[in-house]
């Protein structure tokens, strides 16, 4: 019985082993895709004079309302941020995302192209300068995207995040930036996830270390 004992305490043992080793391989793996995005960009800003890429493709239809200030504002010029699907492999897919095609996307009543498992700030969505970011080692450029349901909430279907909430913004919505049900996978490696910063660098952190204002704010520039 002893024996029998034992042997149970060592499986069970080895099985958590097993899990955290998988869980920081998909971890690991998801940094990696965002550490090549970020040597992308990097690339991009040098080459169009510190400016960073628009998540807008040119032939954006209708003006949107999707900046700060809630102005209306076309795209002009294009951004290799929505071919990324298209010409990588798997490089848009976090490997422990439950849903990186967005397949539950797919019966969204606002559809939006290229959702992927990545989503970026909303504040860099008509493409900032380099001049306008106080910090960039310290402000996300992309976040990991919530793509699963939580409680009464459905899984966010959007291209990028709105960090810049207020009441009287409703533009900005609230919940984009709500620990557990917003548009951010805040917990998917292990209590944290992998952030891309604007100066290509990616960290695993805990929400609470990017996002608790006014204390905490890594999402402004």
């Amino acid at each position: 019985m002893a024996v029998m004992a034992i042997l149970a305490v060592l499986s069970a043992s080895m099985a958590m082993a097993l899990y955290r080793c998988k869980a920081l391989a998909k971890k690991s793996g998801c940094a990696f895709n965002l550490r090549q995005m970020g040597i992308g960009v990097v690339s991009y800003v040098q080459d169009y004079d510190g400016g960073y890429p628009q998540t807008k493709g040119v032939l954006t239809l209708v003006p949107q309302i999707d900046d700060v200030a809630g102005a209306i504002e076309s795209p002009d010029r294009g951004s290799p941020l929505t071919r990324l699907g298209a010409y990588s492999t798997g490089l848009t897919e976090c490997p422990a995302d439950l849903d990186p095609g967005a397949t539950a996307c797919e019966n969204d009543p606002n559809p939006k192209m290229g959702v992927q498992s990545y989503l970026v700030n909303g504040f860099f969505v008509w493409g900032l300068n380099e001049y306008q970011i106080d910090g960039d080692s310290h402000t996300v450029y992309i976040a990991e995207r919530r793509s699963t349901a939580v409680d009464n909430a459905p899984p966010n279907c959007d291209v990028i995040f709105r960090p810049w909430y207020t009441a009287t913004n409703p533009q900005a919505p609230q919940n984009d930036m709500s620990e557990r049900k917003g548009a951010i996978a805040t917990e998917r490696h292990m209590g944290g996830a992998n952030y891309l910063f604007a100066d290509d660098h990616c960290e695993w952190l805990r929400f609470n270390r990017v996002w608790n204002p006014p204390e905490t704010d890594l999402f402004t520039p």
